[in-house]
């Protein structure tokens, strides 16, 4: 089985749909827009005439039976009163992160509530990634019956991300920016979407929560991505589609993230019409 599927590779897979009953997303959102200068949680951050958050509501609503937000302690107000403009949502729901202290550790808050087979994380700040990627990492990971993790990435020039790969294409390591790990000028960078085994997914962040295994020597927080390796037992339990566009890959740090994201999202909507 192919460690990395490109979109050639799909056949049948390309037309459908996967089990919403069998996925639920989690959405880390505890962080806040303060390189925005935007005084609310980041993933109400708005993006042309649409929120961060309105955004993935959109892309996932139909893809999943169940949305969870983690929010900060303040941040869960104001996404609480976002959401009830949003009268027809359904099937949303919010966790609380009491701390910053990382991704990985944010989303053991859903721990808890999640009780579907699979699970879709996705970053608060990743407005981009598309309905259709998404939806064919989901009917490729249901396709696989040792299934652990699935992810889409795109090569790019300054990643923020680079997934270091044996020969094999097994994952070996996760390279992060902002850790200062990174030194090459081309990497495999992730578009801040992972689907997972739930179960191996929260005894995993479980067992790791107080080992160094996955703390950042910079940040000290515990994150998801140098956990990755641990789901690839280079059987076909984790693999990858390698996407086409690099606007998949787009987050919203800054004032000038968030004017890049609007002009991708306008400029596929032109393309739908």
């Amino acid at each position: 089985m192919k460690a990395i599927l490109e979109w050639s590779d799909m056949g049948s897979l390309s037309t459908t749909a996967p089990r919403t009953s069998d996925w639920t997303v989690v959405i880390p959102a505890a962080g806040r827009g303060s390189r925005l200068g935007f005084s609310l949680p980041k993933i109400l951050y708005p993006i042309g005439d649409k929120t961060i958050l309105d955004q993935l509501l959109n892309t996932f609503e139909t893809l999943a039976q169940h949305i969870i937000i983690i929010a900060s302690p303040s941040g869960k107000s104001p996404i609480e009163e976002h959401l009830a403009a949003r009268s027809s949502i359904t099937g949303v729901s919010i966790a609380v992160q009491p701390e910053p202290r990382g991704m990985a550790d944010a989303i053991l808050y859903a721990r808890d509530i999640v009780t579907t087979p699979h699970a879709l994380v996705v970053w608060g700040d990743q407005a981009t990634v598309s309905e259709r990627t998404c939806r064919l990492c989901m009917v490729a990971h249901e396709a696989r019956l040792n299934a652990q993790l699935t992810f889409p990435t795109f090569m790019k020039t300054n990643p923020y991300i680079d997934v270091q790969r044996e020969p094999s294409g097994r994952i070996k390591k996760i390279l992060q920016k902002r850790e200062g790990e990174i030194t090459s000028t081309v990497g495999e960078n992730d578009c801040g979407v992972f689907l997972f085994n739930s179960a191996r997914l929260f005894a995993l962040l479980s067992e790791h929560r107080q080992t160094n295994v996955a703390r950042g020597a910079n940040t000290k927080e515990f994150n998801l991505l140098p956990l990755l390796p641990l789901f690839d037992d280079g059987h076909g339990s984790a693999q990858t589609l390698r996407v086409s566009e690099e606007s998949e890959t787009l987050g919203v740090n800054t004032p000038e993230d968030g004017r890049a994201v609007a002009a991708t999202l306008s400029s596929n909507s032109r393309a739908e019409i």
